[in-house]
């Protein structure tokens, strides 16, 4: 238990919602750190944006709104898997019952219909080599810096 007139530490309880209204969107709405820090390790910013830093400097990784539908980082987005076909990036239309686009964890890029499975592969079968499990169909130019390999007889 605290001592009378000081603050709880660790605690903030609500039966309901927490709002934080502030005047200008680029004010903070909720910042956390620890004892010793030189500065916030997260800062929730009145318009949404998100900023993780290291508690001693700036912050270094940023998460926003910068367009109606469109979340961005100016930094890069990592996902560590347990196993290589496991899904690090997908996507899909509203109303389908599997991701249309996916990226696995050993780069294997996926596309389907998203009302089954995915039927269309690129992937890397070792260094420098890519491969398709199925037609690949070029509406443009396309060019050949060197042909080398298998010949058809």
């Amino acid at each position: 238990e605290a001592a009378p007139g000081a603050r709880p530490p660790y605690t903030l309880r609500s039966d309901g919602e927490v709002n934080v209204d502030r005047i200008n969107i680029a004010d903070t709405a909720l910042s956390t750190q620890i004892v010793g820090d030189a500065v916030a390790r997260l800062t929730v910013r009145a318009d949404g944006e998100h900023q993780w830093g290291d508690g001693v400097g700036a912050a270094d990784v940023i998460l926003k709104r910068s367009a109606p539908g469109i979340l961005s980082t100016g930094g890069t987005f990592n996902s560590f898997r347990g196993a290589a076909g496991d899904d690090t990036f997908t996507a899909q239309v509203t109303g389908d019952t599997t991701p249309r686009y996916a990226v696995d964890a050993d780069g294997r890029i996926e596309w389907g219909p998203g009302s089954g499975a995915r039927d269309t592969t690129l992937r890397r079968l070792f260094a420098n080599h890519l491969i398709t499990d199925g037609e690949f169909d070029v509406t443009g130019d396309f060019q050949i810096a060197t042909i080398s390999g298998k010949e058809d007889a």
